[in-house]
């Protein structure tokens, strides 16, 4: 049963494959059986004999002998003496070349028998070409079966009947040709399948990226079916807004006792979507009324920039030189979202990212802001996100279904845990909509989450029941934030409890009156890092 599952699951992921061999099989089968020729076959039996002069032991040994000849004088059929008789028969109307594709003669085992065959698209052809043979071979064995000297052959061949022409062409029929090509194109469809799935190595699942990297599950994000126009406005029921909620949500209960507060975004190899996320990230964390501030650390190709539409001239890379200070490059978004992009590339990045001033940045930023969200670099074609990993509170692996390599996403994950650095978990990006992988296009419930969610999804919500929905992420939050503070600072931070935050009303009504519900203007969609024609993540 389970190697029937998975040939299933194959055949599901590789059914392109499976498809275009069986449509070429198809087109062959097809092909063949419009041109092959209809061709009629003619046949005759012959029987070898010998002399028996004598009898009782001696009749044994004729028969015996006979036997013994059958081979030979079948093998004699294809040679050029019998044809050119053949030929010189038929007034040159039947040609050497012709006959010798189309006559074939076979010995039958353990018989004095020899069969002739001849196959044309003309019956009476057929039956002219098998008639000639006969006669040419007999008349060929009498030549050679008889002795010096003598008038009477040793051995002789005779004919069984007549010779008998099918009614009918022979052969397979048109139907019977084009379902034994589908056929052969599905059987070298599923081993073509098979192979490929045994030589890829492609991430396919959450399951996989699990068992690769021994870490939980930070958030899922949805693929887009297509690029939003710049400017979208996220409704709260959409999948990926959804998500990223939910990841927010995920984010508390990395260390309960010390919630991260500092995170570094990073993949395997580009265009996983890591600065997508990280700029969701950082909106879904403002929205909840934290103070966020974004810093893009892809010193090499900074993209955070770009996608906010912000000017990359002045920033990190200038701060980090000495030349300007943090407040001088910092920009304020409209999401309530600090940026401070990564400035003009550097010829050193590494090494500016691996300095006490790149410390001393992310320090001042964590006092300054409740979080601070670092954009850098894929681990494995620089070094610089494993430089960064040390310096921040915890670290987020972006991996993106069918992009990276499982191996790829193993290395990744091997390299950022030698360095020391607290691994929150993984973010995998780019799944369909399904409603086996938990979150859809509305609500569905995580079974890898221990938050609950609502489910019966409704086309527009009320704002009391949009303010139930938001409160509890936002209670999970200001929760554990709470605890890890008094845990280190014993004492209350300025942010009320979530019971003297939310006061529950009355009624419905006073909720939906009362609660001023946060809405998220930004593009949503889990493309690569670097923007293509023109289309930005944009908040």
């Amino acid at each position: 049963m389970n190697e029937i599952a998975t040939l299933v699951t194959v055949v599901t992921r590789r059914w392109i494959t499976v498809l275009v061999c069986a449509l070429l099989g198809l087109a062959c089968a097809i092909g063949y059986a419009g041109i092959r020729p209809q061709e009629y076959q003619s046949s005759v039996t012959l029987t070898v004999s010998t002399t028996n002069a004598d009898g009782g032991g001696n009749a044994y040994q004729a028969s015996m002998a006979a036997n013994q000849r059958v081979r030979t004088y079948a093998a004699m059929v294809a040679q050029s003496d019998v044809f050119n008789r053949v030929a010189a028969d038929s007034e040159g109307q039947l040609k050497i070349g012709q006959l010798r594709g189309a006559v074939r003669a076979m010995a039958q085992a353990d018989t004095s028998l020899i069969r002739i065959t001849a196959m044309d698209e003309d019956p009476d052809t057929a039956e002219e070409m098998v008639s000639l043979t006969s006669i040419a071979l007999t008349d060929l064995v009498a030549e050679v079966e008889t002795p010096a000297g003598s008038d009477v052959p040793t051995a002789y061949l005779y004919m069984v009947g007549q010779p008998s022409t099918t009614d009918s062409p022979v052969g397979l029929k048109a139907w019977e040709i084009v379902a034994l090509g589908l056929f052969i194109g599905l059987v070298l469809g599923l081993i073509a399948a098979v192979i490929r799935e045994y030589y890829d190595r492609t991430l396919r699942t959450v399951d996989d990226a699990v068992d690769i990297t021994g870490a939980g599950v930070l958030g899922k994000i949805m693929v887009a079916k297509e690029i939003p126009e710049p400017g979208h406005q996220v409704k709260t029921g959409e999948a990926n807004a959804e998500a990223f909620r939910h990841l927010r949500t995920n984010l508390a209960f990395v260390a309960v006792d010390h919630t991260p507060r500092v995170l570094l975004f990073t993949s395997s190899v580009p265009n996983e979507g890591k600065s997508f996320i990280s700029l969701n990230v950082a909106a879904v964390l403002a929205e909840a009324g934290n103070k966020v501030v974004l810093v893009d650390a892809d010193l090499r190709a900074g993209q955070a920039n770009a996608s906010f539409g912000t000017a990359a001239h002045v920033g990190l890379t200038n701060v980090l030189a000495g030349s300007v200070e943090v407040d001088d490059v910092l920009q304020t978004l409209n999401a309530g979202v600090d940026l401070l992009p990564a400035g003009s590339p550097p010829p050193n990045p590494s090494e500016l990212l691996g300095s006490q001033a790149m410390s001393r940045v992310l320090a001042a930023l964590k006092e300054q802001y409740d979080y601070v969200i670092v954009d850098s670099p894929p681990s494995l074609p620089v070094t610089d996100a494993l430089i960064l990993a040390p310096q921040v509170d915890a670290v987020a692996l972006v991996a993106r279904l069918g992009l990276v390599q499982t191996t790829q996403l193993q290395q990744s994950m091997e390299l950022l845990e030698k360095t020391g650095s607290q691994i929150a978990g993984i973010i995998v990006n780019g799944l369909k909509a399904s409603k086996s992988e938990g979150y859809g296009y509305g609500y569905g419930y995580d079974s890898q989450a221990e938050a609950m969610v609502t489910t019966a999804p409704q086309k527009e919500h009320s704002l009391a029941q949009q303010a139930r929905n938001a409160v509890h992420d936002e209670a999970v939050v200001r929760r554990h934030r709470a605890v890890a503070t008094r845990a280190q600072e014993n004492e209350v931070r300025q942010t009320p409890p979530v019971a003297e935050f939310w006061e529950a009303p009355a009624s419905a009504e006073d909720l939906g009156e009362s609660f001023d519900y946060p809405s998220i203007d930004h593009t949503i969609d889990s493309g690569a890092d670097e923007p293509e024609d023109g289309h930005h993540a944009r908040w």
